[in-house]
């Protein structure tokens, strides 16, 4: 049986940011974001997790957005906001869609934009402890 889940949606070709219902499964997230390939990269401390299209820097796509929260990227198409429970499942967001909307910024995407950002060469930081890394997590710096 598949339950359903309020989600909130952030519509990047639109500039729109919405609370949708989705049902269960993968395929309403896909149909949800337009995409084939989606990652989930961020997720704040009530467990509401950021899904966005994985592969949105190598489409074709023209739109996106900045997240507060997630800074540390542009986010390349839609976005869809959902909520987790203690097993990784699927509920409720709890976060509101005027909570979402302050921490979206949406961003016209050109490919020279797209080539520039993947132009930069990943960075490895490496830790001497696991308390070292937590706290790197924490702070945003080594």
């Amino acid at each position: 049986m598949s339950r359903t889940k309020k989600c909130i949606l952030i519509d990047a070709k639109n500039k729109t940011v919405t609370e949708v219902v989705l049902e269960g499964g993968l395929d309403p997230i896909y149909r949800a974001l337009d995409c084939g390939t989606f990652a989930v990269p961020f997720e704040d401390e009530k467990r509401n997790a950021l899904y966005i299209d994985d592969e949105g820097l190598y489409s074709n796509k023209e739109y996106g957005f900045l997240f507060s929260d997630f800074p540390h990227q542009l986010l390349v198409g839609n976005g869809l906001i959902q909520g987790t429970d203690e097993e990784g499942d699927s509920v409720d967001a709890t976060v509101t869609v005027e909570e979402i909307r302050r921490k979206v910024t949406f961003i016209p995407v050109t490919q020279e934009m797209k080539d520039k950002i993947l132009s930069i060469p990943p960075q490895v930081i490496g830790f001497d402890s696991f308390e070292e890394m937590q706290e790197f997590l924490k702070k945003g710096k080594k």
